[in-house]
Parts: C-alpha cells; structure tokens; sequence
C-alpha cells in the first residue's frame, strides 16, 4: 500500500467536516421556527416528558404546547409515537415554566447539532480507514458531508439526528469487522449504534438491525464455531440487540403493535390511489425530499448518480466471494443496500395500508433513511475506486461533488434567501 494512501486525510476530513457545521449552524440560526420537519411536534414532546418522565409514554395523552406559552399545552393531539428516550435526554436543556420559547428553540438546535457533528465525524473517520483509494476517499467525504438532510436535519430538532449517531456508532463498528477484528469493542459499537438508532425511532432500528444481520451473514461459519473469543462477541452483540428491540416489545405488550398508531399520526382524506399511482408518489416523495427544501432535475440527478455507483460499486466488490478476494467494505456496503431496499418495502406496506384507511399520502421522507446512507455511500465510494482510469476517476469525482454542492447549497441559499 503506497504510503501516501496509508494515512489518514486530516485535511480532507477537516475541510469537509467542517462544512457540515458551518451549514447545520446556519440553518438552526437562520431557520424560523417551527420548521415544517415536525419541529413543533418534538418540542412539544419533549416538554411533555419534561413533566411526565415515564420509560413507556402514553402517547394518547401527549398534547403539542401553546406557541406563545410553552408551559401550557393545547387541545391537539401529538402524533409523534417514537420511543421517550431522545425526548429524555433534551428535556434536560430545558424548564417550561422559566425557559421561554425562543430560548428552549436556540439550547434544542445546538444539541441536535452536536449529535449531527458527532455522527458525520464517525461516518468521515470509519470510512477514510476502508476507502484509501484518493478519489473514491474524496467522492465518501462529499457525499457523506454533503447530503441535503444531514445539514437541514443537524440543524433542527429532530430525532432523526439521533437516528443517524446510531447509523454511524455501528457503520464504525461494521469497519471494524471489514478490517478482521471481531472483538468485543466491535460488538459494543455494533450492538450499541444499534441500541442508539432503536432509541430514536422504529425505522432507524429496522434499517440497522437489517443492516447487522446482512452483514454477519459471511460470517456464519465462523460464528456458528463458538470458540472462546466469538461467544463473548455474539453475546454482547446479542445483549445489546434485544436492549435496542425493548421499546418496541413494550409497545406489543401495551398496545398490541410494535409501531403505535394513534389520533392524529394519519389525518383522513378522501381521495384513494390505485397502487401504481401510489408507488409513482412514493418515488416523487422521496426525490421531493431529497434535496435541503426543494428539488429540481439537478437535485434528481444527485441521487440517481450516488445510487447508480453504490449499485455499481456493489456488482463489482464480490461481497460473497472468499474473503482475500473481494474489496475491503464489500460486505458492509451490501449489507446496507439490501437493508435499505427491505425496509423501503416495509414502509411502502405500511404507508399504504393507512392510505387505503384513512386516504392520507403522508408519512415519506428520505431523512427517515439517514442512519444506512453511510454503507450507501461507501459503495459508491467503491465504484470509484474500482475505476481503471485515473481521468476516469477524476472526472466522475468533480461530477459528484457539482452535483452535491448543487444540491445542498443552492436551494438553501434560495430558501434563505427568500425568507
């Protein structure tokens, strides 16, 4: 390995990273509240938690606060119905009855953005140990730092942000196995992102516990040996595993449903889809939310170009062949595109079964998909460096940073700018 691949990218890393905070601040300073990203309903839940600290909420009871008076709750239903844990922890921040709103907004900002800045210097640091390759390194760094939703969700309250500290905790673990080490450090940070990403909310759990599970399927024999090292892996990663599905065997058991459902989540209209016109939605949704606040055809084409390199870069990584032939991460970026298309198709399930009860066409947005976007990078980064050509690298290098400098910057100063 050549030695100037060898070492870790400090510049690349700090450029980038601090890119990320830059516009994460600029958008929780910038940024009226509430933003249309659900800001009102976490607020109020977390000042509803903030009188009412229960490890089981009843969520049927969850009001959203008064704008103007932030101690007082209203007649309208919360419909957030995501585990307590993410609310506990910002209650903390603030007192309703002497922090006042504008106040409460401006702590709550700042400490999703410490989550958000945690989570992409996790991502940044775990794949520049797999991507060494110069261009493919730099294609992960702008497509990790550049993402849309990373820099409008780290600047909002939101727990998607914990979503994606949990998404990063175990794509740092899953290097860890890429590079030989099966330890019990790595099944903490497997089993823990996990924990983390649960914690948040019921999508982020599905997406890496699908992504934990594809990825130990290579290594299956060597698991199923139960030697002295690899019991006390699989039973730490086994421990944490069922701590991160406790929320939602509680729900089971309370309300019959591991994803409770209550008055208000879906609110009713009339109009019914057929399922052809549905999935053309869901599509258009999901490429509508892509961008920081609106799309276009450039936007569009962000996306397309990072998934048709992650698919690429999967096709040619060889993730089931021996070990000492197929590419450093092959595993993890395969893992994490066969847990996002599972869990794409969960959501369109279940979104479409409360389209065809109550006619809503809510509930889609990419920021839910957030916590496995950094296996979904590291493929694309593959297909980079998979690249013969040295000008061929180069030129699809630039091509994917104008396309992500294009997509996270110019509609956010347009939307600045128009407010």
């Amino acid at each position: 390995m050549p030695a100037h691949q060898a070492k870790f990218p400090l510049p690349i890393f700090v450029v980038f990273l601090l890119f990320h905070i830059v516009t994460i601040g600029v958008i929780a300073a910038k940024s009226p509240f509430p933003t249309d990203l659900d800001e009102y309903d976490h607020i109020s839940y977390i000042f509803h938690v903030d009188g009412d600290p229960r490890l089981m909420p009843d969520y049927d009871a969850m009001r959203l606060i008064d704008l103007d008076d932030p101690s007082v709750f209203i007649d309208r239903t919360n419909p957030t119905n995501h585990p307590p844990y993410y609310y506990l922890l910002l209650s903390t921040l603030v007192d309703p009855a002497s922090t006042t709103l504008a106040s409460a907004v401006k702590r709550l900002r700042l400490a999703n953005m410490v989550l958000s800045g945690a989570a992409v210097a996790l991502i940044l640091i775990a794949g520049f140990r797999l991507v060494e390759q110069p261009e493919a390194r730099f294609v992960f760094a702008v497509v990790v730092a550049l993402c849309p939703k990373f820099g409008v969700m780290g600047g909002m309250i939101n727990n998607d942000n914990l979503g994606l500290l949990g998404g990063a905790i175990a794509f740092t673990g899953l290097v860890g196995i890429a590079k030989g080490r099966l330890t019990i450090g790595t099944a903490c940070l497997i089993g823990g992102g996990f924990v983390v990403a649960s914690a948040a909310k019921l999508t982020a759990g599905l997406l890496i516990g699908f992504l934990v599970v594809y990825a130990h399927l290579p290594l299956a024999k060597r698991l199923f040996r139960l030697s002295r090292d690899i019991r006390a892996y699989v039973a730490v990663l086994l421990a944490l595993l069922a701590v991160g599905m406790a929320p939602y065997i509680a729900n089971v058991v309370v309300y019959g449903t591991p994803h409770y459902v209550g008055e208000g989540m879906f609110p009713e209209h009339d109009l019914l889809v057929d399922p052809i016109t549905y999935l053309n939605w869901f599509v258009y949704a999901m490429f509508q939310s892509w961008a920081t606040f609106e799309t276009d055809l450039f936007n569009a084409a962000a996306l397309v170009t990072v998934l048709g390199l992650t698919i690429w870069g999967v096709s040619r990584a060889g993730p089931w062949a021996p070990a000492g032939r197929r590419a450093p991460g092959a595993v993890t970026a395969t893992a994490s595109l066969a847990a996002l298309c599972c869990v794409l198709v969960i959501n369109i399930v279940f979104v479409y079964a409360a389209h065809r009860a109550t006619g809503t066409l809510q509930g889609i947005n990419f920021r839910f998909y957030l916590p496995i976007w950094p296996g979904v990078v590291l493929g694309a980064a593959m297909a980079v460096a998979t690249m013969a050509q040295p000008a061929a690298r180069i030129a699809t290098a630039f091509a994917v940073l104008a396309l992500m400098l294009y997509s996270q910057t110019v509609p956010l100063v347009r939307a600045m700018g128009s407010g």
